[in-house]
């Protein structure tokens, strides 16, 4: 008897336990019974869920939606939806991907940037993976990124630019396009295993099609490592293929053309992920307001402000 009442508060909170775990399971479930992706979609992306497809032909023949798929309350909310200026107030210096992931994204690199090419590393840190002595060459590298300790410490930078963006947009920043630089004025746009935070990566995407010169592209790599708790709950839903599909997506919504996705060669075990996409060198619709150009102009870039 003794030995059953001291039992019996055990049992009792793993029963508890179990049954909390069923009940949080059913709800993600719930939320996500469609999938990730829109129901009156499931036949165009049953495919997204199949272990067979190969991550270079997931954008090959892409179906998109004619119109935004996403709701932010329901595809963009986090587990922390904290913000983020907390979570990262703490400077990390420190890798977050295997040295054979960070290895392929300077091979490619190396072998797609030109000298004296100027690039936006967005979502920037103390990191940017760029080819050895890239900046040395002539290159300007600027970053804009949340942590400035962190930014402070890239020697890949030229200059940086410190802003949070996933803070909610104020009345008064109505008018200010979230990357704070002059339209037409960057060649190549980097985002590093880091697209996968943003809740508003159209606008995002949008400002770095903006900021991009006619026949600029842009390079979003990303792999299978992510914080959860902050994360965006369709990523952290979908599987590789899937992803590739959603950045691939977020570069249409955008303007850009040319939408591939490509699997690096690693020699680790963390997987690497391309998604790129090209700005239109002909005339095209301006996904932007054009108040951005009255703000900023549309010539170089001017290092006022900057690092």
């Amino acid at each position: 008897m003794e030995l059953g009442l001291r039992l019996a508060p055990p049992l009792l909170t793993m029963t508890y336990c179990f049954l909390a775990w069923h009940l949080l399971s059913w709800l993600v479930v719930a939320q996500y019974r469609e999938g990730p992706f829109p129901l009156q979609y499931a036949e165009e992306f049953s495919v997204l869920s199949s272990s067979s497809i190969a991550p270079g032909d997931v954008l090959k023949t892409p179906f998109f939606p004619p119109s935004w798929p996403y709701s932010p309350s329901v595809h963009f909310a986090r587990d922390d939806p904290s913000p983020d200026l907390h979570f990262y107030s703490t400077p990390r210096l420190q890798q977050h991907i295997d040295p054979g992931a960070r290895s392929a994204i300077r091979q490619y690199l190396e072998t797609h940037l030109q000298e004296r090419d100027a690039i936006l590393d967005v979502c920037s840190s103390w990191v940017s993976h760029l080819p050895p002595g890239y900046a040395a060459r002539g290159a300007k590298v600027i970053g804009i990124g949340m942590n400035k300790e962190e930014l402070s410490q890239n020697p890949e930078l030229s200059s940086y630019i410190a802003k949070d963006l996933n803070a909610p947009l104020l009345e008064s920043q109505d008018s200010e396009p979230p990357i704070p630089l002059p339209s037409k004025s960057i060649d190549v746009v980097t985002c590093h295993v880091s697209i996968d935070y943003l809740v508003r990566p159209l606008e995002v995407t949008r400002d770095m099609f903006r900021v991009l010169r006619p026949g600029g592209s842009v390079l979003l790599f990303f792999s299978n490592r992510f914080f959860p708790t902050k994360v965006v709950n369709i990523w952290k839903v979908s599987n590789d293929a899937g992803r590739i599909w959603i950045a691939g997506s977020y570069l249409h919504y955008a303007g850009f053309i040319n939408i591939e996705g490509i699997q690096l060669e690693t020699t680790g075990r963390d997987p690497m992920y391309l998604v790129r996409g090209t700005k239109p060198k002909t005339n095209s619709a301006l996904p932007y307001p054009k108040t951005y150009d009255s703000l900023f102009g549309d010539s170089s870039i001017q290092d006022e402000g900057l690092k």
